[in-house]
């Protein structure tokens, strides 16, 4: 995945463009609607981004769209569309966490849920906050199940077809509306995969340039 700035004509992986990229000085970090968009949504930069693929047998298909391009729907950058749309491609049909591999589980209770989920720092932060929304989750006793939940957004985001698409990647294929190509599931999972924890690394290097440059606290993550 390469991105192209069409002012200066340079071409580099969209990775590197998101971890050297920096932010108007204008733009908050504490606005939640540019958090993870910032990149995508700053005009001041323009440019495309290339998918590029490569199939079995070695034939190469890509596509592009504009750099600011928004999946209207989710209001997020189409980038972060591909990425959500894969996760729930994968946790429904691999009943497994996106990007990490981790089984999806059932729990008696949320309680247990984020006692699992949390890593042992934002777990003890948790149970020592006073913050009633915080208070909510060490109470709330409603089974957590990881695996319907997964179904039920899978089941959202394609409505009547989502058995037809689930079927489809029980037999090993899937239909890309991006690519608008019929292609191989386990392979695709694992591409996918390994460009987003790619993309990941080069925002959360970024992020920690900025908490230095700003001050800001970074949000965590459950996976």
């Amino acid at each position: 995945m390469t991105f192209t700035d069409v002012t200066t004509g340079a071409v580099q992986s969209l990775a590197s463009a998101l971890e050297a990229y920096e932010k108007p000085a204008d733009l908050d970090l504490d606005d939640m609607r540019y958090r993870h968009d910032m990149f995508y949504r700053d005009e001041s930069i323009q440019g495309t981004i290339r998918y590029e693929v490569t199939y079995q047998g070695g034939r190469v298909q890509f596509v592009e769209h504009d750099k600011s391009e928004m999946f209207m729907d989710w209001d997020m950058a189409l980038i972060n569309w591909f990425f959500e749309h894969w996760r729930k491609l994968y946790e429904a049909y691999a009943e497994k966490s996106f990007p990490s591999g981790r089984p999806l589980q059932r729990f008696e209770s949320g309680y247990d849920y984020w006692k699992a989920r949390l890593s042992p720092e934002a777990w003890d932060e948790l149970i020592h906050s006073t913050d009633p929304f915080d208070q909510r989750l060490l109470t709330d006793r409603k089974p957590h199940d990881e695996i319907q939940r997964a179904k039920e957004q899978f089941e959202m985001m394609f409505h009547q077809t989502a058995e037809l698409h689930l079927e489809n990647l029980r037999h090993g294929f899937y239909v890309d509306h991006l690519l608008e190509q019929r292609i191989d599931v386990e392979s695709s999972f694992d591409a996918v995969i390994a460009l987003y924890e790619e993309i990941s690394e080069a925002e959360q290097k970024r992020r920690t340039r900025e908490q230095l440059l700003y001050g800001e606290k970074d949000e965590g993550k459950l996976d």
